[in-house]
């Protein structure tokens, strides 16, 4: 009959055993020099900590705003960014208190779990109608008329996420913006003008704050992609 002190070092190697069969491992091979010989080894992997924010949500919101130069100048922003004052979120939504001067002209919102990737894709189709003049001689002489056509123009945006809540505090979120849309011409002659704007990369951005992730300019307008990401309480969902 195995005594008590016996027992108990039979229970020991048989927990250790056991722990070590539950642990994940992976495969080590290394060659002996002298040798040559091949030998492989089985090494504990370190376990992964636990994400805190795992099954966290955050909505990131993209918003493409146009102002012109002049409303810029007016509210004290240097053009190329230098003193007076550069570009803030501030002073783009003083601009758009005109909206002859600013406009939103695209938008998206979208909702991702932590380190997941989440899209919204919307399409829209423009059908425009031309009327032409047109003469057709006929035996009594030429008749005036006209001839119309139907065109289709396609406009829309993509907007895909991957957010990752950090420990520190800021929110890191990989995101790609596409826009395309149309512009009416004032000669109704003329056939739409075709505008786009697409963006990719990264933004580091606090909860709830707005940042500018890109801008490009033309003689008359500055058009910025300002995203926001918000991290969505659970209680709310």
């Amino acid at each position: 009959m195995l005594r008590k002190k016996e027992i108990l070092i039979v229970l020991f190697i048989g927990a250790m055993c056991f722990s070590a069969l539950g642990a994940e491992t992976r495969t080590i091979t290394t060659r002996n020099p002298k040798t040559g010989e091949t030998i492989s080894k089985q090494v504990p992997v370190a376990p992964k900590e636990a994400d805190p924010f795992e099954d966290t949500s955050v909505l990131v919101e993209a918003f493409v705003v146009r102002v012109s130069t002049e409303a810029l100048a007016e509210v004290g922003v240097n053009p190329i960014g230098q003193a007076p004052e550069g570009i803030s979120i501030l002073k783009i939504l003083a601009c758009l208190n005109d909206p002859d001067e600013a406009e939103v002209i695209s938008g998206a919102k979208v909702t991702a779990v932590q380190n997941k990737q989440a899209r919204i894709e919307n399409r829209k189709t423009l059908y425009v109608k031309k009327e032409t003049g047109r003469q057709t001689v006929t035996k009594q002489g030429p008749v005036a008329g006209s001839e119309i056509s139907i065109n289709s123009y396609d406009s829309g945006r993509t907007f895909s996420i991957v957010p990752h809540v950090q420990t520190d505090g800021p929110i890191r979120v990989e995101a790609t913006f596409s826009y395309s849309g149309i512009v009416i011409n004032e000669d109704k002659s003329m056939p739409p003008g075709h505008i786009s704007f697409d963006w990719s990369g990264v933004i580091t951005a606090h909860s709830g704050k707005p940042v500018i992730a890109s801008a490009v300019q033309d003689e008359e307008n500055i058009t910025f992609l300002i995203l926001t990401a918000t991290i969505q309480d659970a209680e709310s969902d």
